[in-house]
């Protein structure tokens, strides 16, 4: 079979649909899949796990986190929307600068939002990103005789970031 020819039948829709896709996904992870326990939605549920660490604390309110989450997000998604409609807006005095805050629209609005959830709202515990202090590989052999990238038995071995 030719692949070549079959490029003709690709379109910029294909690639739409493709982008479509991929976005649904995201988005799902992000409001909350019912597959597993990731979500906006599952932080209103009072034994979520992303709660445990604070359940000894007294001044703690899940709702509060809960909501806190909710407008970081839509309020992310809002921004990066808006300012990706700037690019034919009278907003700014030239093109460019229009097209840059159109490019990075969506840098913007994260690193506006974190600020915002980071500074304004530092009282309120949120859950954050998980990531590991020093700059390595996850996963390590942990001797010569391992040929496998998921070696079974290795006592030595930290745990690795995140689900394998």
């Amino acid at each position: 079979v030719d692949l070549n020819r079959m490029m003709k039948h690709l379109s910029r829709f294909t690639d739409e649909i493709f982008a479509s896709l991929i976005a649904s996904i995201f988005i799902l992870d992000a409001i909350g899949n019912p597959l597993n326990q990731n979500g906006v939605y599952f932080y209103f549920v009072e034994d979520h796990r992303s709660h445990d660490p604070y359940r000894d604390d007294p001044e703690y309110n899940y709702l509060t986190t809960a909501f806190l989450s909710l407008v970081l997000m839509v309020g992310t998604t809002a921004t990066a929307f808006m300012l990706r409609s700037m690019k034919h807006a009278r907003f700014f005095p030239n093109q460019s600068i229009r097209n840059i805050l159109c490019d990075f629209a969506v840098v913007i609005s994260i690193v506006a939002w974190v600020c915002i959830g980071n500074f304004l709202f530092d009282q309120v515990p949120t859950e954050k990103l998980n990531v590991p202090e020093t700059f390595s590989p996850t996963l390590q052999c942990c001797d010569a005789s391992c040929n496998s990238a998921w070696p079974a038995d290795c006592p030595d071995q930290d745990a690795a970031w995140g689900a394998r």
